[in-house]
């Protein structure tokens, strides 16, 4: 509102801006668009594909799915996923670091 003002001002249509001293309380919430329906995260889980040849990455897979399924049907966003595991490594008296500092870590490996 106060950008449109000003704009009006640099126009020559206003002499001064009326909403100079106006503050809006209260958080800013994001509107999200374009949700999955019940049905299609319903798909999602059962679509995802546990098999493959290496016990490594299907194991991966499997972690995988199950974080998808406490997404889709426990509701659990990714943030609070993170807390908890953090909390059990700690428990654990394992060190975890945030997934971005190891992307980090390993963009800058080179390897041999």
């Amino acid at each position: 509102m106060k950008l449109y003002y000003d704009h009006l001002i640099d126009q020559g249509k206003l002499e001064r801006n009326p909403a100079e001293n106006v503050t809006i309380r209260g958080t800013r919430t994001k509107v999200i668009s374009n949700l999955l329906s019940e049905e299609e995260l319903e798909d999602l889980y059962y679509s995802y594909e546990t098999d493959h040849h290496d016990t490594f990455f299907k194991a991966t897979k499997l972690r995988d799915k199950v974080v998808v399924g406490l997404m889709v049907f426990q509701g659990i966003t990714p943030v609070e996923l993170y807390r908890g595991i953090s909390a059990t490594a700690q428990r654990e008296n394992r060190n975890l670091r945030h997934p971005q500092e190891q992307y980090k870590d390993n963009r800058c490996r080179t390897w041999s």
